[in-house]
């Protein structure tokens, strides 16, 4: 499975993480639902999380193989310079296109059979990015309509995030921990709770996200470019403080 996070604020900076596990897991060959909940580790590492323009980044969770070939689609098809809405675009022609390509299983084909995920809980897409009008924002595939959603982080208070991790129920408990006050909403102040985050799930899902933290911050100078920024950092440093702590109160790593 993965863990996958992200976070727009407003006009101003864009953080998306990732792990780097990769397990198997077994389906329904008819349905392509998960038939069992044993998680096997294959001691392999994909990243899930790349800066595919200038001003985006984009990310995949679940069947690794589908992600690979989503991305490799979308990347010949853009310019470095697009924006989120221009991504969002072509992500919303390789969707459909692919979709449309699957194929049952007696076919016997790892691409057009994997195509069968798409449209799933257990293949998401992400794409965290700016707009053409200087905000952030968001676009995801939805998985019931297939379709390309494109999410702008308002300028007031507030902001998009998402969690995708091995418990859909992590989105909803989780994002609490990135609803900072209003003054409080900077960037190290954030890195530093994704960095929080991240080791309390890899914690939580120790069988299927692994613990290294692959973050990726996009933000702009004081000249208005956008600039680009790549941290890894080992979240299990932070196992013994997190073992007893919950979703219910928000916890900080930094001070206020």
């Amino acid at each position: 499975m993965s863990l996958v996070m992200g976070v727009s604020v407003r006009d101003e900076f864009i953080i998306l993480s990732g792990d780097t596990k990769i397990t198997t897991g077994t389906y329904d060959r008819d349905n392509f639902e998960k038939s069992s909940k044993d998680i096997k580790e294959t001691g392999l590492n994909h990243e899930k999380v790349f800066p595919i323009t200038r001003q985006v980044l984009f990310s995949t969770a679940g069947n690794v193989h589908v992600g690979d070939i989503v991305k490799a689609e979308l990347v010949k098809r853009i310019s470095s310079d697009n924006t989120l809405e221009e991504c969002a675009e072509v992500l919303q022609d390789v969707a459909k296109e692919l979709w449309n390509k699957k194929q049952p299983w007696w076919h016997f084909n790892k691409d057009t059979l994997s195509m069968n995920f798409i449209g799933t809980i257990y293949f998401s897409c992400v794409m965290f990015g700016f707009l053409k009008n200087g905000r952030t924002g968001m676009a995801y595939i939805d998985p019931e309509s297939v379709t390309v959603q494109i999410a702008e982080s308002p300028m007031d208070q507030g902001l998009n995030c998402i969690i995708i991790s091995p418990d859909q129920e992590d989105n909803t408990n989780y994002t609490n921990w990135f609803n900072l006050p209003n003054e409080e909403q900077t960037l190290g102040n954030y890195i530093q709770q994704f960095l929080l985050t991240h080791s309390k799930l890899s914690l939580k899902h120790s069988g299927s996200v692994s613990p290294d933290c692959h973050m990726y911050v996009l933000f702009k100078n004081k000249n208005g470019q956008v600039q680009y920024v790549k941290d890894v950092s080992d979240s299990s440093q932070l196992y013994d403080f997190l073992e007893d702590v919950d979703h219910t109160k928000l916890y900080k790593l930094y001070k206020s």
